[in-house]
């Protein structure tokens, strides 16, 4: 929003009329449509948490770590950030046997690993 405010321009100014109603879905939208200033924030999201999970990766050196939710709609916009921010954060010997990846599933992941949970019980009892 300070952006905005200071001048620069985004589609985000013809996308929402108050901004500051601005969601995190009209970000990922102006995104995907190349807008230069979403790109960079989301590219910002994502160094910050690539280096939030290379933590988790030097701790605990997890084979797969997959990133869902709503900003993996994004795609490569996000995911090249946190790589990289992997790749500079985490030891070289732990990030090796990583792989991330983006969720398939975005904003359905909870509602199938429910139903996965439920259906392993259901064969096990």
């Amino acid at each position: 929003l300070e952006r905005i405010a200071n001048g620069e321009s985004s589609i985000l100014t013809n996308m929402v009329k108050d901004l500051n109603k601005l969601t995190l879905t009209d970000i990922i939208k102006a995104t995907n449509m190349e807008d230069t200033l979403c790109i960079e924030i989301v590219e910002e999201v994502g160094n910050n948490l690539g280096r939030y999970i290379s933590g988790i990766i030097n701790i605990f050196n997890p084979e797969l770590v997959v990133i869902g939710g709503q900003v993996a709609e994004t795609g490569g916009f996000i995911m090249l950030p946190i790589k990289s921010a992997i790749r500079k954060y985490s030891l070289n010997l732990v990030n090796k046997d990583s792989k991330i990846v983006a969720s398939k599933l975005t904003n359905k992941a909870g509602v199938v690993g429910a139903c996965m949970i439920a259906r392993s019980r259901l064969f096990t009892e």
